[in-house]
């Protein structure tokens, strides 16, 4: 177990690294939005938003949202070759989430001309020689720019000769100042971990939580009927339609995420997304490792 308490002027100077980082990329420039995420994960939410908090603070013009679930529309689609194609940050990238990463070569591989930009990503193959194929394929794609979040990923890159990769911090510390910091008047602590694919063995407690948990059913409802249509404009490919829906549920779902976590002083989490939420409502907490040790290279690298 690690703790954290991250000040405020270090939120401050990564949010600005941020800023500095994009602005010769995105400022002011037309974007594709791509990949964006339509499941129910807090921490796609905070990626999502901190993405589109960016884009307003660069002056940027999205011209439409297209998720992994819409390939067809990709095939219909005509841009400019000035528009810069934008993929949502997070941890998904590797052979675990199959869905997202052939979505991410199918794009790259139809708008060969255009900048591609990935938001900040913890890499994770499971298979080394479909590592080493995928970085075969980056090498040639010449306008891509890569962006990870911790420096084992960045070195993994490194290590097969992929040199468009930059360092920066998670895209959702963008955030930082929009909400109020926690003010709990008792010392309460959330125990908040993981029950997926990434838990690590031994983590679940019987007080414990997980997103699932806090999103409210008419939420979860409502997430399935906008998933469901936003597979329908996979075909019926109306402009504007999918991030119309997922702003709007992302938006949401963080606001519940935010209400719940201003309740406690501290918390217990495997989850990186509850890490840096906690630190960007200036709370205390105990991170344990996942899995894959997003969050021990994350606080190495960017906490410690």
């Amino acid at each position: 177990m690690i703790e954290v308490s991250c000040s405020v002027s270090k939120l401050l100077e990564q949010k600005e690294e941020l800023l500095t980082v994009f602005k010769p990329l995105l400022e002011n420039k037309k974007v594709l939005f791509l990949d964006v995420p339509v499941n129910l994960n807090v921490g796609d939410s905070l990626l999502y938003l901190g993405t589109l908090e960016l884009f307003k603070l660069l002056n940027v013009t999205v011209i439409d949202s297209i998720s992994a679930y819409e390939p067809a529309r990709l095939d219909k689609l005509q841009i400019e070759e000035d528009v810069v194609c934008v993929l949502q940050g997070g941890g998904n990238f590797g052979d675990i989430y199959s869905l997202h990463q052939n979505f991410r070569h199918l794009a790259l591989s139809k708008f060969p001309n255009n900048q591609f930009v990935l938001m900040p990503q913890s890499i994770h193959y499971s298979n080394l020689n479909t590592f080493k194929d995928d970085c075969d394929f980056y090498r040639t794609c010449r306008n891509f720019s890569i962006f990870v979040r911790d420096e084992h990923s960045f070195e993994q890159f490194v290590s097969e000769n992929v040199s468009q990769v930059t360092l920066c911090p998670d895209i959702a510390t963008v955030l930082f100042g929009t909400f109020n910091p926690s003010e709990a008047a008792i010392d309460s602590k959330l125990y908040f971990l993981r029950k997926d694919v990434e838990a690590a063995p031994n983590t679940e407690t019987a007080i414990s939580v997980d997103w699932i948990d806090i999103i409210p059913k008419h939420l979860n409802r409502l997430f399935e009927i906008s998933k469901f249509i936003i597979k329908k404009n996979n075909r019926l490919n109306i402009r504007g339609l999918t991030g119309f829906l997922v702003k709007n549920l992302h938006t949401k779902l963080v606001h519940k995420a935010y209400s719940y976590f201003i309740g406690f002083k501290t918390i217990k989490t495997d989850r990186l997304h509850g890490l840096i939420l906690s630190q960007l409502l200036q709370m205390n907490c105990e991170a344990l490792d996942n899995k894959y040790k997003k969050l021990e290279r994350y606080i190495k690298r960017w906490y410690a």
